[in-house]
């Protein structure tokens, strides 16, 4: 996990982002955003090119190429490897937009749809986002999946 030592929304870290510290304040008007199932960080990107001022807060992504990617390329303030694992931001910190794409084969109607108990558990990651939804208790969040994700199992799991 990699992390800035020095910023508002960001808790104390061991791993520091040289040269930048000075640079990373949080400033209140900048939108912070949280990603989670990150990938190539498209809502940064969509953030980016709209001109809009923003940083990137925490990102999660399992894949180490993609880590590196959105390290080198977005700056964010932490990148773990892990959505389970809880992003470090100070309480006070306000996140604007929370995003995530999770895993959607246990939704898709092309898959199984075995949700929550699917075989590789992807499926519990639907979950992840929902519990950083409750926790960060940002100003909007969007959750990006198929779209019978909604109503898989008659939509018991989203009640």
């Amino acid at each position: 996990m990699h992390t800035d030592p020095k910023n508002q929304c960001g808790q104390d870290s061991q791993e520091k982002r040289s040269g930048q510290a000075d640079q990373r304040e949080v400033n209140p008007d900048i939108i912070k955003i949280v990603t989670d199932f990150s990938g190539a960080e498209t809502p940064t990107q969509a953030l980016h090119a709209l001109g809009a001022a923003h940083i990137l807060v925490s990102a999660s992504e399992s894949r180490s190429e993609a880590r590196a990617f959105i390290w080198e390329n977005f700056s964010p303030l932490e990148i773990r490897a892990d959505a389970w694992q809880d992003p470090h931001v100070d309480p006070k910190c306000r996140i604007h937009i929370y995003i995530a794409g999770f895993p959607c084969q246990p939704f898709s109607k092309l898959g199984r749809q075995q949700c929550l108990l699917d075989e590789k558990g992807r499926g519990t990651a639907a979950e992840v986002c929902i519990h950083r939804i409750h926790t960060l208790r940002p100003d909007n969040f969007i959750l990006e999946n198929v779209a019978h994700a909604k109503v898989v199992h008659e939509g018991k799991f989203w009640n």
